[in-house]
């Protein structure tokens, strides 16, 4: 399966987000890229393109300004770099971090909730606050890498809730992606259908809430070409 196709349905969201605007009156965005190994593209084999890279070039394409955020720029996968600025490279940061969970997770894996506050003083996020938040999380907390596959869902919530509580976050627009299909164990296929069952309820909670939250159901797009 070809991971590159996953942000581009993410761009969509984002671009639909805005209200229609002529494409030199469309506001800069800064995004911040947030997950596992999909969104670090790690051990894609594709050293010149990743999902990272197919949002910059739509986006490209349909005339946006916009930067990416993060705390690290591991895999820079083809992404250009844009020398030294006040502000760091404008394009090669993200949080994708390959293995992590939302929470919970088992010896030597990443706890993407508890390792907030670090990520949120560190690299070019410390000074590059986001207003639009790209997350797939999950994939590795039911399959594996989690304590408590059923409880996924819940800490996903609690992971956007503690996004909007660090200092200074304000409130960013947030795209939460069901995470992909999944056959590594027989009961994969059924973890993740538990999983993304449980994503509209988050959502609705949120929002509820008055998170500003959009579901983005990349397992439907993918799921019909699936390899």
């Amino acid at each position: 399966m070809k991971i590159a196709c996953i942000l581009p349905v993410f761009a969509l969201m984002v671009s639909a987000a805005a209200a229609p605007a002529p494409v030199g009156d469309k506001a800069p965005r800064v995004i911040w890229c947030v997950g596992d190994s999909i969104t670090q593209s790690n051990a894609d084999d594709d050293p010149q393109g990743s999902p990272r890279k197919a949002l910059h070039d739509l986006l490209v394409a349909a005339g946006w300004k916009f930067s990416f955020t993060g705390h690290h720029k591991a895999n820079p996968d083809g992404l250009p770099a844009t020398g030294a600025t006040p502000e760091g490279d404008l394009f090669r940061y993200h949080s994708g971090i390959s293995g992590s969970c939302i929470a919970a997770p088992k010896p030597g894996r990443t706890d993407m909730t508890k390792s907030l506050p670090e990520f949120w003083r560190t690299g070019r996020l410390a000074a590059v606050k986001p207003d639009t938040l790209l997350i797939m999380l999950g994939t590795n907390d039911v399959n594996g890498g989690g304590t408590d596959p059923a409880g996924a869902p819940a800490r996903l919530e609690e992971f956007v809730k503690a996004v909007y509580a660090l200092p200074g976050a304000g409130h960013p627009a947030v795209f939460i992606a069901t995470i992909p299909p999944c056959r590594i164990e027989a009961d994969s296929p059924a973890k993740v259908a538990a999983f993304n069952t449980a994503l509209p309820g988050v959502v609705a909670r949120l929002r509820a809430g008055g998170a500003d939250v959009t579901l983005v159901d990349v397992f439907a797009a993918l799921d019909k070409d699936y390899a």
